[in-house]
């Protein structure tokens, strides 16, 4: 039950009536000014201290007094004549008047009259000023915005932009105060001004900066109203443009403000403005702190991405293979090598253990549980792993820890191949080897060339000490072909391990090519080999040694001559000049037999020395050659199938 209604119905079961201090307690608990008045005589038998403050009569003065004298009805008529026509008094509600003052003046107002017993005169008479009806209105709507205006400070918060955000504190602290200006000033670090961060002020009411040495005085929450000695610049800006009051709160600690936040209207400003404007200048406090702190996160964040991403390019560029585990021994990532040695992709590996991908002729439990237990780096120099196909290859492999606070967070298995070190390793031993062979043979050459011409010597002179028609004489010709076959192995020799200086000239290779065939035209015939000459005309000349070029194409034409004996064939040499248009032009020699062809097993090997499927031969043929054309910067290819052969040389042309 209301006050209002509680203090008409108390007086029911009293037929006695209630005594005027009764009555002047109950007057007081109401928040407007009220009389007890008597209808029939319209005079006023009690009053609470709110008509005292408003007429500024003491309450014993306004005992007695006829209400006429403090009331006055905007109709121009008399409380009394009213009353008189209406003999069941009732006023309507929000019936204007005016307040008589007791300095004479007229406050307007609104009285409202109500019968407090219904079988007795005395009414009860409420006067509420304009003002204090405006402000009521004021705050009622206050108090219906105030939670959709808190969810709006709530929805500034998802606010990316700080400007956006602090206006939205405004647009709440306008609703929230009835204030009908509202700004943000925050301190400049380079400037002695405060500057208007953000403003809800279309008349221009409230300056654009603030000197910051007024913080001093506006360090605590400070309301200024028209009548009272402005003590700022910013309360003297105020009055200038007839506004009625300012309310200002300081942003930030207090022994750390960042500025203020100032809140302006032209009425009466509700009770709780300073409290509403401490709320607003936190709001803005923590979006300054929010945003300052995101800022630094996205900042962080994308310095953080550039190290990822620099990490990122590391960890696949590296040439030797990264897994990275859990604790548990569980893998999470596989760089590019790693994925390239063991070959398993990242994705076919997630969460398997590292037992079931890492297989090698070494237990790796010891070393695991090792860096698990000192949190130390753990080495294995040379240890074979396989790979998915089954295939093996030697390498180096560490296990580090990645360790935080004490504890084991995660694990890096590093492990470098050395199949390429291992093979780097032979073919140096195989240099090493043939080095100490050329020394060897150099030497032995010189050492039985010699004998050898002697031996030779002495056999001519005794086939020709003998008659032609001698046993002997076909002894004498066998030894004689072999020390021949020495000489030319002896020679074939030097010409391998010695460094030779070739003189280049212009060379026609077609030209090369003909006049070797006419020397081998008697050969040809001789053993049924077919010559098929295939030579473009105008073919542009190469630079290059004559006498190492014949030795190429005399070896290669000697070895498909042979590869077809004894049965016979067709030989093929196909000469021509082949230009692209990114590489520099050649002159190409193709060299084709119907031979049995190579071997698979023997092709591969065919271009080293001392190989050779010849019974007689010395392997340094073929070698020759290609030491001969890479000195030429060409190149030499073979291909074969059972039933022919073809040696592709290419010389680059002058």
């Amino acid at each position: 039950m209301s006050k209002l209604a509680y203090l008409k119905n108390l007086t029911k079961s009293r037929q006695g009536g209630l005594e005027i201090c009764t009555l002047e307690s109950l007057l007081n608990t109401l928040p407007q000014a009220a009389f007890i008045v008597n209808s029939a005589t319209l005079t006023i038998q009690c009053a609470n201290i709110k008509a005292r403050e408003l007429t500024a009569y003491a309450r014993a003065e306004m005992i007695g007094l006829s209400l006429d004298q403090l009331l006055a009805p905007l109709e121009n008529t008399s409380l009394s004549s009213y009353l008189d026509n209406n003999p069941f008094p009732e006023l309507p509600p929000d019936q204007l008047c005016e307040i008589l003052h007791h300095n004479g003046s007229r406050i307007p107002a609104v009285i409202s009259v109500s019968r407090l017993v219904s079988n007795e005169t005395l009414v009860l008479v409420m006067v509420n000023t304009q003002e204090d009806q405006l402000q009521r209105s004021l705050a009622a709507q206050r108090e219906q915005a105030l939670w959709p205006a808190l969810n709006q400070l709530l929805v500034a918060y998802a606010q990316s932009s700080l400007p956006t955000a602090l206006q939205q504190v405004l647009t709440t602290g306008l609703t929230l105060s009835s204030a009908i200006a509202a700004a943000i000033y925050l301190a400049d670090g380079q400037s002695p001004t405060m500057y208007q961060a953000a403003q809800l002020d279309h008349g221009g009411a409230l300056p654009e900066e603030i000197q910051s040495q007024e913080l001093g005085v506006l360090n605590k929450a400070h309301l200024w109203k028209t009548g009272k000695r402005p003590v700022t610049s910013l309360h003297r800006h105020i009055r200038s443009m007839n506004l009625t009051y300012i309310a200002t709160a300081p942003i930030g600690e207090a022994s750390a403000m960042i500025g203020i936040i100032a809140l302006a209207g032209n009425s009466t400003p509700p009770e709780a403005i300073l409290d509403i404007a401490r709320y607003l200048a936190n709001q803005v406090f923590f979006h300054i702190q929010s945003n300052t702190l995101i800022t630094q996160l996205q900042n962080d964040l994308e310095y953080l991405q550039r190290q990822k991403l620099g990490y990122e390019i590391v960890f696949e560029s590296i040439d030797d293979g990264l897994i990275f585990l859990t604790p548990e021994r569980q893998i999470v990532r596989l760089n590019t090598a790693a994925e390239l040695a063991l070959g398993y992709t990242n994705a076919e590996v997630q969460e398997l253990s590292i037992i079931n991908v890492l297989i090698c002729n070494d237990n790796l439990e010891t070393s695991f549980r090792f860096v698990e237990d000192a949190l130390q780096a753990s080495s294995l120099s040379s240890l074979r792993l396989y790979r998915r196909n089954g295939d093996s290859f030697l390498a180096s492999l560490r296990v580090l820890p990645i360790a935080e606070n004490g504890k084991l967070h995660s694990m890096l298995v590093l492990f470098h191949d050395l199949s390429e070190q291992e093979e780097y390793k032979t073919r140096n031993q195989i240099l090493e080897q043939r080095a100490t062979l050329a020394d060897i043979t150099a030497s032995f050459a010189h050492e039985v060339r010699n004998p050898i011409n002697n031996i030779s010597t002495g056999l001519q002179l005794l086939a020709v000490n003998l008659s032609k028609d001698d046993p002997n004489q076909e002894n004498i010709n066998r030894l004689r072909n072999d020390c021949d076959r020495l000489a030319d192995l002896v020679k074939s020799g030097l010409s391998f391990v010695r460094p030779v200086e070739y003189k280049l000239e212009p060379v026609d290779l077609g030209r090369v090519i003909t006049n070797l065939m006419d020397r081998w035209r008697n050969r040809l015939a001789r053993t049924q080999v077919k010559y098929n000459p295939q030579i473009e005309a105008n073919i542009p000349q190469v630079e290059g040694d004559l006498r190492a070029l014949e030795q190429v194409f005399t070896n290669l034409i000697d070895n498909a001559i042979q590869a077809m004996e004894p049965a016979g064939g067709i030989l093929t040499i196909n000469v021509r000049h082949i230009g692209e248009a990114d590489e520099r032009s050649h002159v190409e020699v193709n060299i084709l037999d119907n031979g049995p062809g190579i071997p698979p097993e023997a092709k591969e090997h065919i271009f080293e020395p001392f190989f050779t499927t010849k019974s007689s031969g010395t392997g340094l043929g073929l070698a020759i050659v290609k030491r001969i054309v890479t000195a030429h910067k060409g190149s030499i290819h073979v291909s074969s199938i059972p039933g022919g052969t073809m040696f592709r040389v290419r010389i680059p042309c002058m």
